[in-house]
């Protein structure tokens, strides 16, 4: 099962991040909140160095684009935190959207991004998640 990630990044004023995360359809709770933890500790590791919150989300068998265009498996995104810390300030999710399909979940949501020279993007992204027996794992991002 692949999860695809929709990313664009476009300027954007300095306004304060005001953060959600909501689900549509039928849903554990704890499901919702194990997403949503997920996606914005792998956010906010842009910005810390965390190689541990990537390693975390990520699925043994996950394949994605980077925002290079690299195609990267596994290992190699979640070494991409202590090279993205050296220019990005802050990264954090404003809102995530998840709608729950069984053990799958796709959700929506974008990121505010702080660059260290003041400049402001932000991410929007589109990711699908497996429930497997040791929680939910994204399986592959591709930006656009």
């Amino acid at each position: 099962m692949f999860g695809v990630l929709f990313a664009a990044a476009a300027a954007a004023s300095a306004q304060p991040s005001s953060y959600s995360c909501t689900a549509t359809g039928a849903y554990d709770k704890a499901a919702l909140r194990e997403i949503c933890s997920l996606e914005r500790a792998w956010s906010q590791s842009v910005a810390t160095g965390d190689t541990i919150a990537p390693n975390r989300a990520l699925a043994e068998g996950y394949l994605g684009i980077g925002s290079s265009g690299r195609r990267m498996n596994k290992t190699e995104m979640a070494a991409q935190p202590p090279r993205t810390s050296k220019f990005i300030a802050s990264s954090d999710n404003d809102y995530v959207h998840v709608r729950f399909f069984g053990n799958v979940a796709a959700n929506q949501g974008e990121d505010t991004v702080r660059a260290k020279d003041g400049h402001v993007s932000h991410l929007i992204w589109t990711d699908t998640w497996v429930k497997r027996r040791n929680g939910r794992s994204c399986s592959r991002r591709t930006p656009t």
